[in-house]
């Protein structure tokens, strides 16, 4: 697949067609992290960030960005990556893009226990979301962040908007290793366990095994050990981010009204 991509590369070269060069660039990148050369990737992704930047191939940069947070995420680098994220999606013009990268961004954020911007970043996503699909995983994911935070009613209402709703199995394995999670979090022990039975037959069922270890793995978490996540001090971050999150506040604003 390498050496496919750079073949390409050189046509387009050839051709003078300079942004579908740098996309092939891109490609050549995915595959290195792929294969765990995850430092040259790194660089090779942020040569094409600044060409394309530099000749305003914006559509190409705005992926070179999300992958080259996708790789920065990979070598712990969370605060970078957030940044790279966040300025792919300011460039990013397709819809289907932009929900790939406010999904990734929130998920850095878990990473790294900033659970308000993360919360912030899917209540983006839950309004603007192109499908009900994308939506949903939106909502498993607010129930999740409000679990975590003891913040029953925030997880009532997103349990409640999705209990009715006939979910693909691997989204329902995970509505109800979330809604697991909120019980046990809010002392209903014995309702946990059974979400995690139904959570793990289904996932035996379907063949879910990232589901099926999560809920077995959750199964034995002592309560008490579950309990003390929701008071944990969350730690002050350094400021390089604190921009991205003021942009995703006003962008948030400017959605909800």
């Amino acid at each position: 697949a390498e050496a496919a991509y750079w073949m390409a590369g050189k046509i387009e070269k050839r051709r003078k067609e300079p942004a579908r060069f740098q996309r092939s660039r891109v490609s050549v990148a995915k595959v290195a992290y792929a294969r765990g050369n995850v430092p040259a990737a790194d660089a090779l992704l942020q040569d094409v960030v600044r060409e394309c930047e530099a000749a305003g191939f914006e559509a190409v940069q705005a992926m070179a960005l999300h992958d080259n947070a996708t790789v920065a995420r990979m070598r712990g680098e969370y605060t970078r990556a957030v940044c790279l994220a966040y300025s792919s999606l300011k460039l990013t013009q397709s819809t289907s893009e932009r929900e790939r990268v406010l999904n990734d961004l929130a998920a850095i954020f878990v990473s790294m226990g900033r659970f308000e911007e993360a919360q912030t970043t899917l209540l983006i996503q839950n309004a603007t979301a192109t499908t009900s699909e994308i939506r949903c995983i939106a909502r498993v994911s607010l129930m999740s962040l409000a679990a975590r935070n003891c913040e029953r009613a925030q997880f009532e209402h997103f349990r409640n908007s999705l209990i009715d709703i006939v979910l693909p199995p691997d989204l329902q394995a995970n509505f109800l290793i979330e809604s697991a999670r909120g019980e046990r979090a809010f002392g209903s022990e014995v309702k946990a366990k059974a979400l995690l039975a139904s959570a793990q037959d289904l996932a035996r069922v379907h063949g879910l095994n990232r589901a099926l270890f999560e809920a077995e793995e959750m199964m034995a978490i002592p309560v008490p050990s579950e309990l003390t996540r929701s008071g944990e001090t969350q730690v002050v971050h350094p400021d390089p981010a604190a921009h991205v999150f003021d942009g995703l506040r006003q962008m948030l604003a400017t959605i909800t009204g």
